[in-house]
């Protein structure tokens, strides 16, 4: 299935991995995940800021659940 949405990074191949128990995702190459960007920069985003982060966030969960059928992760 393919995923479209602005919040996303994009998906560019998938492979399994050698041993045969894992896969291998390629996608667009960017700076730092979420995680790693509010570690370092979460005391100095304003209020506004984290909101906005948080909106995005929800945007993107939202896209996933509307699918047909539901993306599901787990």
């Amino acid at each position: 299935q393919e995923l479209d949405h602005e919040n996303f990074i994009k998906l560019k191949g998938v492979s399994e991995h050698p041993d045969g128990r894992k896969w291998i995702f390629f996608t667009e190459l960017e700076e730092h995940s979420l995680g790693q960007y509010m570690r370092k920069h979460a005391s100095r985003l304003s209020t506004t800021d984290k909101v906005k982060l948080a909106l995005g966030v929800a945007q993107g969960m939202r896209y996933l659940h509307s699918q047909n059928p539901p993306f599901a992760c787990g």
